[in-house]
């Protein structure tokens, strides 16, 4: 037992307590409410995406188990892992690439990205330097020396596959012949190297802060899951009241434009009556009309 009974019991049952009324309440806010949303929203969106791009290819399923692998290997939160993957996915899949060559190539990258010290951004250049290289076949120049700057480990273990020096890569590139093949093979023996290295890059406080946000990201989407069905008929139906009113103002407004037009038609064909007269000078009357017969009678009245 976590706690036992009698006082230590006592003190475990009350630092609980303490603990939920500290971090509990605070859920409830309309800030925390909202940030459960969009976390949710964000991670219905790249669900969505993915199985937008998997379907064609009845990948769906082995799509999203590659993108929970990838999740749990470099600690990313389930959305972040499956946008990425979709994006990956998107650009290799068309021209031959399998959904183990994608998983192998983030996690053999990711891992590689984190273990040369580069930063979120420094990673993110890289890798699309690299999809759009793997999409094309080849590695250009510009291409490689932005992945050799940013992730110099997978640069040099795609020279170590091609059995070369690393500064024979640039002429090499020049002359097309680092292929995507040969990138692939290199990802894939990165993500058998450098994983175990990878550990001690986790244990920071800044991993800890990061595991804490996807922690929460992870949990926002399956709450959204759960009420997401209520929200959206909720909003749906919210949408119809919005667009009721609005068609409710708009004929209103068509028909104030018209009691305005009859006014002045009435006050042209009776250039005497007073009350038409009054009426084209103001638009505050407008509210008082009715309908086109019901201001001629008006009208004919305050003549008599």
């Amino acid at each position: 037992m976590l706690f036992r009974s009698g006082a230590g019991g006592g003190a475990g049952a009350g630092l609980i307590g303490g603990l939920a009324a500290r971090f509990i309440a605070p859920l409830a806010t309309g800030a925390t409410v909202a940030a459960v949303g969009g976390a949710g929203m964000e991670a219905e969106a790249a669900q969505t995406r993915l199985k937008a791009l998997t379907d064609q290819y009845g990948e769906y399923a082995k799509a999203q188990a590659s993108a929970a692998t990838v999740a749990q290997t470099l600690r990313l939160s389930t959305a972040d892992a499956q946008g990425q993957f979709a994006s990956l996915y998107a650009s290799l899949r068309p021209v031959g690439v399998t959904v183990k060559e994608i998983e192998d190539a983030m996690i053999g990258f990711g891992a590689a990205a984190r273990n040369s010290g580069a930063t979120a951004q420094e990673t993110s250049n890289a890798m699309i330097q690299l999809k759009q290289s793997l999409a094309s076949g080849v590695l250009q120049g510009e291409e490689l020396r932005s992945i050799g700057e940013q992730a110099p480990l997978v640069a040099q273990a795609i020279a170590k596959e091609m059995r070369v020096p690393i500064g024979a890569l640039k002429d090499l590139a020049a002359e097309g012949k680092v292929t995507s093949d040969i990138v692939l093979r290199a990802l894939g023996k990165l993500r058998d190297t450098q994983l175990g290295k990878l550990n001690a890059q986790f244990a920071t406080t800044q991993q800890a802060v990061t595991d804490l946000g996807n922690a929460f990201k992870d949990t926002s989407a399956e709450l959204f899951k759960l009420f997401g069905p209520t929200v959206i008929s909720g909003l749906k139906i919210l949408g119809g009241i919005l667009k009721d009113i609005n068609n409710d103002i708009t004929g209103t407004t068509r028909l104030a434009t018209a009691q305005q037009q009859a006014a002045r038609d009435v006050q042209k064909r009776f250039p005497g009556i007073e009350g038409a007269t009054a009426l084209t000078r103001s638009e505050e009357h407008t509210s008082e009309l009715q309908s086109p017969d019901h201001l001629v009678c008006r009208l004919l009245l305050e003549k008599k």
